[in-house]
């Protein structure tokens, strides 16, 4: 697991907690299992940019959100 997966994975869960849903409530949303959802979360599977496309329309935020602290 790389620094951006983790940087990834922790703005995921951090927005997800700040709007007081549950991975499941996610990944009902994204029509995904919520195991899926949170290897998400864990930084062990990386989304897709179409599942962050989703996710940042979802909580009303650019999806330059998701990759704040990332360098490349």
């Amino acid at each position: 697991m790389n620094n951006c997966s983790m940087i990834l994975a922790k703005h995921l869960r951090d927005i997800r907690e700040d709007h007081d849903l549950t991975q499941k409530n996610i990944a009902n949303f994204l029509k995904i299992d919520r195991s899926t959802y949170t290897y998400y979360e864990l930084g062990k599977v990386t989304p897709d940019i179409f599942t962050l496309l989703k996710l940042a329309k979802f909580y009303n935020v650019d999806i330059s959100y998701f990759f704040k602290g990332i360098e490349i």
